[in-house]
């Protein structure tokens, strides 16, 4: 989980930071949800992401898809390995992955942000 902020002053200067905290959630114990076997394999890293995003426990020819946050999809292509390349017309910002398996989706929130 990620907390990005920028400050602007009257004086035109800008100030830049970000602090990033991996979080760890036990899915098949969350109360009350359960989340099928698909859900608990796939492992979106890193994020945020630079050049490439790893997709774990992918089956090959599952579709891969990134949308920005209007929910317009911006790039797609089928797994045939787990590094999926970044292509480097996408800009800086959140987006959703989602991963499609015979019917099943799972769905994620990553940042790229490639000035790190």
């Amino acid at each position: 989980m990620c907390l990005f902020v920028k400050i602007f002053n009257k004086l035109g200067d800008t100030c830049v930071d970000s602090f990033c905290k991996k979080v760890y959630i036990d899915r098949s114990h969350a109360s009350g949800i359960q989340f099928s076997e698909f859900e608990q394999k796939i492992q979106i890293i890193p994020n945020p992401a630079t050049d490439y995003i790893l997709v774990k426990g992918f089956v090959r020819n599952d579709n891969f898809g990134l949308y920005n946050m209007l929910g317009q999809l911006v790039f797609t292509t089928a797994l045939f390995d787990e590094k999926v390349m970044i292509p480097t017309d996408i800009p800086n910002g959140f987006y959703s992955v989602f991963i499609i398996r015979n019917g099943k989706r799972y769905v994620d929130k990553i940042f790229i942000n490639r000035s790190q």
